[in-house]
């Protein structure tokens, strides 16, 4: 994979002590400096010292129940599960 100059391939969402989210893009430079140094990918502070909740990194799946899975509450694990064979959520 190439990415465009000024392209952003990870996403990191970050909470605070209130639980109030906070969505960044993190530079792809960024990412592999810090693998260079044996750092996780993404920043487990950013600079309000929120802490990292999770991250998305390239190739990573984000399943969105549809409306009627949320209504009914139908389990989504063993519906994803058995399309996909894998799980991310």
């Amino acid at each position: 994979m190439e990415a465009a100059k000024g392209t952003n391939l990870f996403f990191a969402i970050y909470q605070d002590k209130t639980g109030k989210r906070s969505y960044e893009s993190i530079p792809l430079n960024i990412v592999i400096e810090r693998q260079k140094q044996g750092l996780q990918s993404v920043p487990e502070t950013n600079e309000k010292e929120e802490q990292l909740l999770s991250y998305l990194s390239p190739n990573d799946l984000v399943y969105v129940p549809t409306e009627e899975e949320i209504e009914n509450h139908q389990s989504i694990d063993s519906k994803f599960n058995k399309r996909a064979g894998k799980k991310y959520l």
